[in-house]
């Protein structure tokens, strides 16, 4: 294999390296193209080298810039600086054991941090960062490469000692990391041996000499060197004189393989970052980082549709999420701050610690995930589901934590104006330490009251602060059981809404609440805490008359047309419609409650029924002429029943002066026929 040498003191343009040649740089090189199983080798300065398929290059001792690597591999022991690496074929840029900056890694390329430094790196779509920690043979072997295209050798014995043999004539060296001229032209012969104590002491001795030519003289020096860590010595006399004697400290990454660092790297979206145990500072990521492997990822800002994925002993420290962030599988985020639009998801093994969730961030802690410490500022939602477990919660003002399930461990702290949901069933809290003016908000299941929605304190507590309860207009009556040891005072409030609209407050000391047709009461027993709903009953509007409008209350009214058409117009309570056999043309307006159309002593099957946009139409097979017609029917707040029977309904219809007797059997026979009251 040969090579050619580009001297000090000169400089070589458009060249093209083709194989079996090589080139080595002493001196600097510009705009050189480097093809297939060709090597350039860098001591000096390489500038806007092309790198082809199948093609190197080595930075071994100078610097290279502005190489473009478009299908093959760019080795950096020593420093790079603006390479663009990728393209359409698989392209390598290995950073071992030094220093590179201000690259750009594009579609098929791969930078891959073994040993050393990475600055201001921007990984483009389809590019790849990886940041992983290499080990001594690994950089010896990389090292053995570039010596053996040289025509020299290196012995490495696979633990911790390396041999190296090299005699160039013209050349100007560098001992490992250091740096000097010692003359334009000489031949150097270097024996050294390096061994290595621990991950952070290493010592390499040798003996070399060089042999001087200047001014047709020829002298020959002979020469000691020694490394220890960062610190060197160099010696070398002639004749008994010393001619050569410098001693100092160097920089750059150690051999040792303990290192590698990505710093300030910018992902793009589309781009990845892979950190398997190395490091990396400050990445700006709008892609996807993953941290494998005792990587440690500090300071990451994740932009929105940017994705973090930490698992596998992998350690995000101090992000700020704009984006996603996933923990699991034995990866640990620590002092995370999920902002506006971020959303922190913690799986099976994963633990996040003192995460701070802000005004629209989120963290959701799903089954077999942990977050501990964990602080919700204003406007920050904290999610518990099936499985999880989250210890030590605290929710600030204006913070809201939607416990669905799970363990609540330790204190969980809500301050005035903070917000715990409780969205599941048998949701289990340790302690409780809220404020006056704090929210234990529930959101009762809409089916039935067995499907209760409640949770337990390990021990009893006494809770001062407001108890929010939400129903939904189609709330089955009956009672629902929503806490176990918490002591409630005469002090504690109760604030009801359907939805998102306040139905009423009220204190324990008031009893009961009644709106919209229901009326809500606490009742405390066997230190549990329940909520009872009945119907609220409002009136009983019939029609006397043909075309009437019948208007019915705020509470749940029973209306009849009969068989006149009329208009019903219903408000917010739990309103019923009753057709018995025959009926004439009426039209049912909208409501902000609930309407329950009740036919008795009619089939099912003899009813025809139309739903057009949200116009509903009922009619009698074979007999158009009874026909209602229900505006803004919606499958939520409105139904239909069919029952045989209602006896005492028709008995108050064919009476004159009902009995309140009457009234109460009526009310109760048609709630019982349409599920409004309890079993």
């Amino acid at each position: 294999m040969s090579y050619t040498i580009v001297q000090y003191n000169s400089t070589k343009y458009n060249t093209q390296i083709k194989f079996p040649n090589n080139q080595f740089v002493i001196g600097k090189t510009s705009g050189n193209i480097v093809y297939s199983k060709a090597a350039q080798i860098v001591a000096g300065s390489a500038f806007r080298t092309q790198i082809k398929s199948g093609g190197s290059q080595y930075v071994l001792l100078g610097s290279a810039r502005n190489t473009i690597v478009s299908g093959g591999r760019q080795i950096i022991p020593n420093v790079n600086y603006n390479a663009v690496v990728g393209g359409k074929k698989a392209a390598e840029q290995l950073v071992i054991g030094g220093t590179t900056y201000s690259d750009t890694i594009k579609k098929n390329g791969s930078q891959i941090i073994a040993i050393g430094n990475s600055d201001s790196t921007v990984v483009s779509s389809g590019g790849v960062q990886i940041i992983k920690k290499g080990t001594q043979k690994q950089y010896y072997t990389e090292l053995k490469q570039a010596i053996t295209r040289l025509g020299g050798s290196f012995n490495f014995n696979g633990s911790n000692k390396a041999t190296l043999h090299l005699s160039l004539n013209g050349i100007k060296y560098k001992l490992w990391y250091y740096y000097r001229y010692y003359t334009l032209n000489c031949s150097i012969n270097l024996n050294a041996q390096c061994s290595y104590k621990s991950k952070s002491s290493f010592s390499l001795t040798g003996k070399f000499s060089i042999t001087l030519s200047y001014r047709g003289r020829s002298i020959t020096a002979n020469g000691s060197m020694k490394l220890n860590n960062r610190s060197y010595s160099i010696r070398a006399s002639y004749q008994g004189n010393t001619i050569l004697n410098e001693s100092g400290s160097f920089s750059g990454a150690s051999v040792t393989g303990i290192s590698a660092v990505a710093n300030s790297t910018t992902v793009l979206a589309g781009g990845k970052q892979i950190i398997s145990a190395g490091k990396s500072f400050d990445t700006d990521n709008r892609g996807k980082q993953i941290i494998v492997n005792r990587g440690i990822s500090y300071s990451t800002i994740n932009r929105k549709k940017g994705q973090i994925s930490i698992s596998n002993g992998g350690v995000a420290k101090h992000s700020i999420l704009f984006g996603k962030q996933i923990v699991q599988s034995k990866g640990t985020a620590q002092k995370t701050h999920v902002s506006s639009g971020g959303v922190e998801v913690v799986k099976r093994g994963g633990v996040a610690s003192q995460s701070i969730v802000s005004s629209g961030g989120r963290q959701v802690v799903s089954n077999g995930g942990k977050s501990i410490e964990v602080v919700i500022k204003n406007g920050g939602v904290v999610s518990s589901l099936d499985g999880a477990t989250i210890k030590n919660l605290t929710v600030s003002s204006g913070g809201q934590a939607k416990l669905i399930s799970g363990n609540i461990l330790g204190t969980t702290t809500i301050a005035s104006g903070g917000r715990l949901d409780i969205l599941g069933k048998n949701i289990k809290i340790n302690k409780i330490s809220a404020k006056s003016g704090s929210i234990i908000s529930f959101k009762l299941s809409s089916s039935t009251p067995k499907a209760q929605n409640n949770f337990s304190l390990h021990k009893s507590r006494t809770y001062n602060g407001t108890y929010m309860v939400t129903v939904a207009k189609t709330q089955s009556i009956g009672s629902y059981k929503l806490s176990t040891n918490v002591q409630l005072t005469n002090k504690t409030d109760f604030s009801i809404f359907m939805g998102s609209k306040l139905q009423g407050a009220f204190s324990l000391a008031d009893n009961y609440l009644d709106s919209n047709g229901r009326r809500y009461s606490i009742i405390q027993k066997n230190n549990n805490v329940y909520i009872n709903l009945k119907t609220k009953y409002g009136a009983a509007v019939f029609a006397s008359e043909k075309n009437e409008t019948l208007s019915g209350t705020t509470d749940s009214d029973i209306f009849y047309t009969g068989r006149n058409s009329c208009t019903v117009q219903g408000s917010n309570g739990r309103d019923v419609v009753v057709y018995d056999t025959r009926w004439g043309n009426d039209l049912i307006k909208g409501t902000h409650g609930t309407i329950t159309l009740l036919f008795t002593n009619v089939k099912q099957k003899n009813i025809v029924s139309s739903l057009r946009g949200s116009t509903m139409t009922i009619t009698k097979k074979n007999d158009s002429s009874q026909k209602i017609t229900v505006e803004n029917w919606n499958e939520k707040t409105h139904n239909i029943v069919f029952s045989s029977g209602m006896s005492a309904f028709k008995e108050y219809v064919n009476t004159a002066e009902p009995s309140s007797d009457l009234k109460t059997a009526m009310r109760k026979e048609v709630w019982k026929n349409t599920g409004l009251s309890a079993s």
